[in-house]
């Protein structure tokens, strides 16, 4: 399987052995307010992350093969900070309607970032 929309349940096991390359994400609220725990695809190439409640990445596993990496409606979203350590060969960062987000540390110090739209802002890279 290469694409999987998720709707997380708490329950869910086993996503971490897929073949998924890419993996979309829905509703992410523990109670926790942590990624601490979450199962994704060990090979995951895209990862798409809708309407989840952490205030910051800590807690996701690194994914040494994500390049694209979208977060859209994650309105307690703070901090990105962890991105290098979680996904150190990422080329491209999507976020819309996450307000809150500080794109300075994680983002512009990020060393194979090229390409980073911070809820219609480009932070790194340009819009030609």
């Amino acid at each position: 399987m290469r694409t999987a929309i998720n709707h997380w349940i708490k329950a869910d096991r086993g996503i971490s052995e897929s073949t998924i390359s890419n993996y979309h994400l829905w509703h992410y609220k523990p109670a926790a307010k942590s990624f601490e725990g979450l199962e994704l695809p060990t090979g995951v190439q895209r990862l798409e992350l809708y309407w989840a409640n952490p205030e910051t990445l800590a807690g996701l596993p690194v994914m040494q093969k994500l390049q694209v990496l979208q977060i859209h409606r994650c309105r307690n979203l703070r901090d990105l900070s962890e991105l290098p350590r979680i996904a150190p060969n990422l080329q491209k960062l999507l976020t819309t309607t996450s307000s809150k987000i500080d794109a300075t540390e994680g983002v512009v110090n990020h060393p194979a970032l090229k390409e980073a739209l911070i809820d219609g802002e480009f932070i790194l890279g340009n819009n030609d």
